[in-house]
């Protein structure tokens, strides 16, 4: 896949390798796959959180950073539940 965005757009996948804010363009390319997901957002908010060895993001639109410190901590302890 090849993307070409306006100013103030980035691209948000799964993939550990993202960067935000993304490239405004790129190429990428994915094998062996069963789904996809792509987001292009507009001026997100964004949020790393590491833990054990994991990296969550969370994306956003407003000044909440609590919510998505919050957000992010549910997502891990989900993780660490399921593993």
């Amino acid at each position: 896949m090849t993307y070409d965005l306006p100013d103030g757009y980035t691209v948000a996948t799964p993939s550990d390798r993202d960067q935000y804010p993304s490239p405004s363009s790129n190429k990428f390319e994915v094998n062996n796959i069963k789904e996809l997901f792509i987001a292009i957002l507009y001026q997100p908010k964004v949020i790393e959180l590491m833990k054990n060895d994991v990296t969550f993001r969370v994306f956003g639109f407003e000044e909440k950073d609590d919510l998505y410190n919050e957000i992010g901590e549910a997502a891990s302890n989900a993780l660490q539940y399921f593993q």
